[in-house]
């Protein structure tokens, strides 16, 4: 359950605004979709080294 957690918030958290409440990292669109995808590829990656 927290793998989907993840997926669903992690995007959502690195492009939010820096000078929010509940800031986020302030990242653009495509840097953030970058290690979201880097993330997914890991997760299923690692599957295979153990």
């Amino acid at each position: 359950m927290s793998y989907y957690g993840m997926r669903a918030l992690l995007v959502l958290y690195m492009t939010g605004t820096v000078s929010e409440f509940n800031p986020g990292l302030g990242w653009s669109q495509i840097e953030a979709q970058a290690i979201y995808g880097i993330y997914v590829g890991m997760v299923y990656f690692m599957v295979v080294p153990g």
